[in-house]
């Protein structure tokens, strides 16, 4: 048996925390979606195919927000887990966050958010966030006020 095979399919998403002067963007998940409706989170999503991470962060940023990225840290912070049910059930689901700092704060957002906030970094868990961006931020801590 070829070892590729036994190898899990990744669903391989890229998120930035992205901050201007002392605050950070979040956008609220739109109350359509599927997944976290409603929530907060900071941008990003899943990496196409033939994609590097940080084509893939610079196109996510922009579709999302329209904004354009001056400066990024790829990887900072990962996790991952078995997705448990839905339309990708069964796939290891791996979250990378970067920070990163736009060329402005002027956000245009799609569809597929509600809303946005630039918020310090205290602020930020007055949001309803989703897990996966609290336990980054909070993980992050340090790396986030420093820079």
């Amino acid at each position: 048996m070829d070892s590729a095979s036994n190898r899990p399919r990744i669903l391989l998403v890229n998120r930035a925390i992205i901050k201007w002067e002392d605050k950070i963007l979040f956008v609220q998940r739109s109350k359509n979606d599927s997944f976290g409706a409603g929530k907060w989170e900071v941008p990003g999503g899943k990496m196409d195919e033939g994609q590097d991470i940080s084509n893939a962060l610079n196109r996510e940023i922009m579709e999302e927000t329209n904004l354009e990225l001056a400066e990024q840290d790829n990887i900072v912070y990962y996790q991952s887990r078995i997705i448990k049910d839905g339309k990708y059930a069964g796939l290891l689901y791996l979250e990378i966050f970067g920070i990163a700092k736009p060329k402005t704060n002027k956000v245009s957002l799609s569809e597929e958010h509600d809303d946005f906030k630039w918020l310090r970094y205290d602020e930020a868990f007055n949001l309803n966030l989703t897990n996966d961006t609290r336990e980054a931020l909070i993980a992050l801590e340090q790396k986030i006020l420093s820079k």
